[in-house]
């Protein structure tokens, strides 16, 4: 029952996905969710969609640049485009072949599922997303090896406290 109720919410969410996807070059990985392409002979600024990477400066920062970067740096990808956020960053999911390398971060314990946003993502990956998160918590892999992981947004609010005081 299980499987198929699964084969027909990744079957319905396929039909209802309307998303553009462009395949470039990897040119530069800027941080564990942050990365420069090259599509048309333009550089484009890709944030990599429904996660948030550590900050290069909190605790796995460096650690999850390195990662997304031995995955995808210099190599040919496919973005599957959702939006264009308010700095004018492309927000898309990260395909190397058939491998959905958001969740590989997720996977890897170097990214959380950002769910602030979910809502644009298909259902089936919300959940594969949600359940994959679960399971680098359980194993305490990457950050989740860190009882007192802060998630990156709280992490840049105590920051920008911080500096007003």
């Amino acid at each position: 029952m299980l499987k198929s109720t699964l084969a027909l919410l990744f079957f319905t969410n396929i039909l209802t996905a309307v998303a553009d996807t462009t395949t470039g070059s990897v040119l530069h990985v800027s941080d564990g969710d942050t990365m420069t392409m090259l599509i048309s002979n333009r550089k484009k600024i890709i944030r990599l969609a429904n996660i948030d990477a550590p900050e290069l400066d909190q605790p796995f920062g460096n650690i999850a640049r390195l990662k997304l970067k031995s995955l995808i740096e210099g190599r040919t990808v496919t973005i599957t485009e959702h939006t264009t956020d308010k700095w004018g960053r492309v927000i898309g999911t990260v395909y190397l072949e058939t491998r959905d390398i958001n969740l590989e971060m997720i996977s890897a314990g170097l990214a959380w599922h950002y769910k602030l946003f979910n809502r644009s993502q298909r259902l089936v990956d919300r959940m594969t997303y949600e359940s994959s998160e679960k399971s680098a918590r359980k194993s305490r892999v990457g950050l989740w090896s860190d009882i007192d992981a802060v998630r990156p947004s709280d992490w840049r609010r105590e920051k920008s406290d911080y500096t007003i005081k």
